[in-house]
Parts: structure tokens; sequence; C-alpha cells
């Protein structure tokens, strides 16, 4: 496998290299995504797209270093949303749903990986909605509730990555929106 950075013989980081794939010079190299290569390793960012703006909807992507804000330039984002719900999904974060400007609900999934947004496709995805909670648990996200067309909803789905799968779930908490979830461990 080529470069497309490389790692130096002390096994830092160089040109955007993860730090994962640093061995010996001229070893395979995995990129980080632009700007959060650092100290020999990838860092950690948090990912900010769309909301609602000064009277309009935005679709602009954001990353945040602990320090400081970048707008991230990308040439295919998901359309622009409000009310979408996010999580972080492998060394990527999954979006799911959202509202557009003219009150319609989505049902559409994206992931970013830092550099790129892509669209996936599933066939069985859960119905449209906003303020929907979503969180990490595993290799999987999970969703629940949020607003959709017939009003409150309940439900439980899961996502590993390429589909989305109806949770059948004991005991879960009473249909609601605009709550937060966060993964406990």
């Amino acid at each position: 496998m080529s470069c497309t950075g490389c790692c130096s013989s002390t096994g830092q980081c160089l040109a955007g290299t993860a730090p994962s794939a640093c061995g010996s010079d001229g070893d395979a190299c995995v990129v980080c995504p632009s700007g959060m290569c650092g100290g020999g390793m990838c860092s950690s960012a948090v990912v900010l797209f769309g909301g609602q703006g000064s009277g309009s909807l935005l679709g602009d992507t954001w990353t945040f270093n602990g320090t400081s804000w970048t707008q991230v330039s990308v040439s295919n984002p998901p359309p622009a949303r409000a009310s979408a719900t996010m999580a972080t999904l492998g060394n990527g974060v999954v979006l799911f749903g959202g509202g557009t400007a003219t009150g319609g609900l989505l049902s559409d999934t994206w992931t970013f990986d830092g550099t790129i947004w892509t669209q996936v496709l599933v066939s069985n995805p859960p119905p449209e909605r906003v303020s929907a909670m979503m969180a990490t648990l595993g290799n999987e996200v999970v969703l629940f509730g949020g607003q959709g067309t017939t009003g409150l909803l309940g439900d439980t789905w899961t996502f590993n990555g390429t589909s989305w799968t109806l949770s059948s779930v004991l005991n879960a908490p009473p249909a609601r929106e605009s709550a937060t979830m966060a993964t406990l461990r």
C-alpha cells in the first residue's frame, strides 16, 4: 500500500498521517482530516453541521479542536437543515433527519469522516423526524424519538454504518422530542 503521508522513523506523523499507521519509514499510512494532525497523532474534534441562522437554515460544516473553530469546505454536503441529530460512529459521525426551510421533515442518513460527507442510502430508514436524540453504543448509534409527521415518537433504532434496525425494547421512555442523550463509559 502506498503512502499519502509518511511516518518518520521516530513514529511521529507527518503530512496528516494517523498515529496508528506509524511504524517505520515507508509503511502504509492513513491520512488524518485536514488540520487534525499534531504531536504525532490524529486529534479529536467536535463536528457542527447546519442549524437555524439569522432567518435561514444553514448547511455549513465546522470542526472544533478544543481551541478554535475551523470551517470545513466540502463539495457535497447534506442539504441545509435544522433540528437534525448527530453522533460519533467509528472514526466519523452520523447525521440523521432534521427539518427543511419549508417545514418538511427528513429521513436521510449521512456520514462525515472529517473531510467528506457521504449520503448512506438505506432501504429501511427510520421515519422522517426532527429533534430526535442519538448517541453511540458500542459499534452502533442509537436513535430515539423526536417529532414526526404523526406527532411525538418513542421508537428506538440502531445504525451500524450501513443499515438501520428498529429495536424491540423493554421499558422504553415515553415519546419525546428535544431531549439529550450521551454515551456513558
